[in-house]
């Protein structure tokens, strides 16, 4: 405006004062280009989260551990942290021993920085649950279960428990916090009264609902739940709420899927994979939703670190006299299909049929007069493992408890017409009551129905006897058998607990191995017999001569393990009695299989030769039906299954 006032405008503008307000223009426009470019490249804040969940076995964390080591070291991250929700201090045979200390410190070892409750942290004893709870030196986080004893202390609050936790993330140009919360699961079919030393699980919505609220008062950027919930469930979390991710466990399968707005990610169980999470912040206005990554890596393409390798071992040293105990051998005759058994493995046992329910299911059927065939649902096989495969695999005791809980099986009566559609319904997607069965169900290759049992056509209007476990009876994951029970008169005795697994099996493979070993006494016998040299001992003296090595006129439980180590090519870890005592049992004709009168005091560590008792051969007639070995089956046995059944057995012998 002065230029316009003044009459030298054109010559002013060459002068001095103008030359002073192009430097000033172009200094500001200099610091506004420079400004905007600061806003248009503001450093990124990112969250990487490295999540494990579900782990029942210590065997992948040597592998784990390098993944940890190389993922946190990535550049561009500003924070890492791991952690394992859910389900890690049992149910698996290493706990059962050691009461979840090797977990415990392999977990302090690998420095993870989250854990969140399980259900299964019930199953062990509620002492031990508070010991390894002080143990741990990261945050756990417990959302919904404050009123367990850990969390509330009489001498204060715990030192690693938290109500909910806030990781704040930043640079030079933003900060964001991330709110974390840990929800546990309150069904009462998995949390019942009296568990966690009596503590209350809240309403995980409810409790959510509540979080939700309080946080966003307090300047949170997100609100990431941590939820040890089935996956229908958590459907339900993201269509009640708009948390832009979820994660967790308690499903053993990965889970990647969009629900609504919302990112449901699960790695699946026993850290055979890691879910590895980035949640990134670029520029913009605050509050603005974060940008989410995520890979599902197989953790055993890392290399296992040497040093927690070291530990692991150390903690399965415990378990070594049952890992070197055999209960039998896994013969496969010519007639059988080997791929029902090998290679032998129980991994992804809520998916897809899995061979050691194949193997175990045969002989529970088997070990139970009358039973057709042994159907039950995946949850109840723990291992999630493979198990080694020699040319001839050996059943051991750590297999067998590994694998299973010492639970009741069940006797029932199902109807043929609910059988055939019956476990079809469950292998829709990966779940805990995906049915497996033994190897004499046959299922249809394209429809998925049942099409025979113990080696016959299924028959629609025949009622078939059941061994099982107690699920089996539960609607919620096995529709049609669910409600065939439901709908019986609760007086009417379908559902008989007939034993639990472990006494049920052991003393069947005793059984066997102790008729085996009188049978050869006896055939051996008889060709002395033909050939001129009758003995007048019975069998039971001839046997006894056998056994009784330091010849004190008792058989004793080390004189057990040698016969079995001989007379059964069985490995036997010395100083294991568990089998032995079972094999007691048999030779006084105590067999819990059919429940005789004849008690063997458990105490007893040795029997006399006037206690011993063999069973007749069936060849002979009378006697109990053993089970054949691998020895005595023939190539041209015709057998419909891997285990054959007790007519056949006797065909067999």
């Amino acid at each position: 405006r002065r230029c316009q006032m003044s009459a030298g405008c054109s010559s002013l503008s060459q002068g001095p004062t103008t030359t002073m307000m192009k430097a000033v223009t172009f200094t500001l426009l200099l610091f506004l280009l420079r400004t905007a470019a600061v806003v248009v490249t503001a450093e990124p804040v990112t969250l990487r989260i490295i999540h494990i969940t579900d782990v029942y076995t210590l065997e992948n964390f040597p592998s784990f551990a390098t993944l940890l080591q190389e993922k946190s070291s990535d550049d561009g991250i500003t924070k890492t942290v791991s952690m394992l929700t859910g389900d890690f201090l049992m149910p698996y045979l290493l706990s059962s021993v050691d009461h979840g200390r090797g977990m415990m410190r392999l977990i302090n070892e690998l420095g993870i920085d989250y854990l969140t409750w399980g259900n299964h942290e019930k199953d062990l004893a509620h002492e031990h649950v508070l010991e390894r709870e002080r143990e741990y030196k990261g945050t756990w986080i417990n959302t919904n279960m404050q009123s367990h004893e850990s969390f509330q202390r009489k001498n204060g609050p715990s030192g690693s428990q938290v109500d909910y936790d806030v990781i704040t993330l930043s640079s030079p140009e933003q900060e964001r916090t991330i709110a974390l919360l840990g929800i546990l699961t309150n069904a009462p079919s998995l949390v019942p009264p009296g568990s966690f030393g009596g503590a209350t699980v809240e309403d995980p919505w409810e409790t959510m609902r509540l979080y939700q609220d309080k946080l966003r008062g307090q300047d949170i950027d997100m609100i990431l739940p941590i939820c040890h919930l089935y996956e229908d469930q958590d459907e339900r979390t993201a269509r009640e709420f708009d948390f832009p991710l979820v994660i967790g466990g308690h499903d053993h399968h990965a889970v990647d899927r969009m629900i609504n707005d919302t990112l449901l990610l699960k790695p699946g169980s026993d850290a055979h994979f890691a879910r590895v999470i980035d949640i990134t912040w670029e520029e913009g206005p605050e509050r603005d939703l974060p940008t989410i990554r995520h890979e599902l890596l197989r953790v055993s393409d890392f290399a296992p670190n040497a040093t927690i390798q070291r530990l692991v071992d150390d903690a399965y040293s415990v378990l070594e006299p049952l890992r070197q105990t055999q209960l039998d051998h896994i013969v496969i005759s010519d007639h059988d299909d080997s791929t029902l058994l090998l290679p032998l493995t129980s991994r992804e046992a809520r998916a897809r049929r899995v061979s050691v329910a194949t193997l175990l299911g045969g002989h529970i059927r088997d070990a139970i007069p009358e039973v057709d065939a042994f159907i039950a649902k995946g949850g109840n096989f723990h291992g999630g493992k493979d198990w080694s495969n020699p040319p001839q695999q050996q059943l051991t005791l750590e297999l067998l408890q590994s694998e299973l809980e010492n639970v009741n099986v069940y006797v029932t009566h199902v109807p043929g017409s609910i059988l055939k559609v019956g476990l079809r319904e469950t292998w829709d997607k990966p779940n805990t009551g995906w049915f497996q069965y033994d190897a004499g169900v046959v299922v249809d290759d394209i429809d998925g129905y049942v099409v025979e049992i113990a080696g016959e056509p299924l028959e629609e209007d025949r009622v078939y006897t059941i061994a099982t476990f107690e699920d089996f009876f539960r609607s919620r994951d096995g529709p049609s058998i669910g409600r065939f029970f439901e709908q019986q008169d609760p007086n009417d005795r379908r559902i008989v607990p007939y034993a639990p697994v472990y006494d049920l099996l052991l003393q069947y493979f005793a059984d066997k191995w102790w008729s085996h070993m009188c049978w050869n006494v006896a055939m051996n016998d008889d060709e002395d017999d033909q050939g001129g040299r009758a003995s007048s001992s019975s069998v039971e003296e001839l046997l006894f001569q056998l056994l009784d090595l330091n010849k004190d006129g008792l058989f004793d439980l080390d004189e057990c393990l040698h016969a079995l180590e001989t007379l059964a090519d069985l490995q036997i870890f010395a100083g294991e009695y568990t089998f032995a005592t079972h094999v007691l049992r048999s030779a006084v004709g105590a067999s819990s299989v059919e429940k005789d009168d004849v008690v063997l005091d458990p105490q007893r560590r040795n029997i006399s030769q006037n206690e011993l008792r063999c069973p007749p051969h069936p060849s002979r007639g009378g006697g109990r039906t053993a089970p054949t070995t691998g020895a005595e089956q023939s190539n041209e046995t015709s057998c419909q299954s891997l285990t054959c059944s007790q007519q056949q057995q006797v065909e067999l012998s």
